[in-house]
């Protein structure tokens, strides 16, 4: 039965949060809870409101939920609402209930800047690579991706890259209590707001379409069942052979796009928006070209 771990862990909006890392970035004041779920179960955790937590030598405070986080190791996913339901796989998941503790550890930062931080689903953890670009004052982008902190003392306005190196693609913005705001990748921090804000990255995967295939059908012979040239003889249609292209080609050029759209990393915002543009459009036209080919029998131009 795939093995499901439970964590209960707290952000610790310190100095030096993103880099260099502080030695304990966050905590993990509780146990986590490890159990065995036949595939095809379903899990229910819940994450309460604030998570009691007391430091070492300090009275107790109470941290605020911000989101969770799901991994099987591959893929995953997040989300910001406290009540879980997830139907097991056949991977083993890791389930991580994520809390943001303000620097001081009271209920808030005052405002005058806002924190953020990058987080990778596949990894379960938060990551150092750059990953913003602050375009309302280019001025503040390295301390953004070192420093993990934009001032407000003016409304300021945050975009997160497309992509991290781990080859996850950015997801959403989670945000703590504060007064940020996101629309897509571009997070919004008005004048003298505060809090947390954390771009996700995800693995969303890619699908070839589904297609109809020709209610004749067809005879594959040869290469044809390993994407490689071959023959295929109609059945019912009559006629012969029929020569056939691999698969190969349109598969090679949705990978091909794919890449090119996981590498903008770096860019200016406007030309990692183009490309993306230009590798959405390569891959939806080989996926089209693929299900038409299919109609057609399978036949490549």
């Amino acid at each position: 039965m795939p093995h499901v771990s439970i964590h209960y862990r707290i952000y610790l909006g310190a100095g030096h949060h993103r880099r260099p890392r502080n030695p304990q970035p966050w905590v993990e004041p509780y146990p986590s809870s490890e159990v065995d779920v036949a595939s095809g179960g379903v899990i229910t955790p819940f994450a309460p409101p604030t998570l009691p937590y007391t430091p070492q030598g300090s009275s107790t405070v109470e941290p605020g939920f911000v989101f969770w986080s799901l991994s099987d190791g591959s893929g995953g996913r997040t989300q910001t609402s406290q009540a879980l339901t997830e139907t097991v796989a056949a991977s083993p998941l890791t389930l991580i209930a994520w809390y943001y503790l303000p620097p001081g550890g009271g209920p808030g930062d005052g405002g005058t800047a806002v924190l953020i931080d990058a987080y990778s689903v596949l990894h379960g953890d938060f990551v150092d690579d750059d990953f913003v670009t602050v375009t309302s004052d280019a001025s503040l982008s390295a301390a953004a991706n070192v420093d993990g902190v934009v001032p407000t003392a003016v409304t300021e306005t945050i975009q997160a890259f497309g992509s991290i190196p781990t080859g996850e693609g950015f997801d959403d913005w989670v945000t703590s209590p504060g007064g940020t705001s996101a629309v897509g990748d571009l997070l919004t921090a008005p004048a003298k707001s505060g809090g947390l804000a954390i771009a996700t990255y995800r693995h969303t995967g890619s699908t070839i379409p589904k297609v109809n295939l020709p209610r004749e059908g067809v005879m594959i012979l040869f290469g044809v069942v390993n994407d490689a040239s071959g023959v295929v003889i109609p059945i019912g249609g009559g006629g012969g052979p029929v020569p056939v292209g691999p698969w190969g080609p349109f598969v090679a050029r949705m990978l091909a796009a794919m890449s090119l759209r996981a590498g903008v990393t770096g860019l200016s915002p406007h030309g990692a928006t183009r490309i993306r543009e230009v590798a959405d459009g390569e891959i939806a036209q080989a996926a089209q070209e693929l299900a038409d080919a299919a109609k057609k029998g399978f036949r490549t131009r």
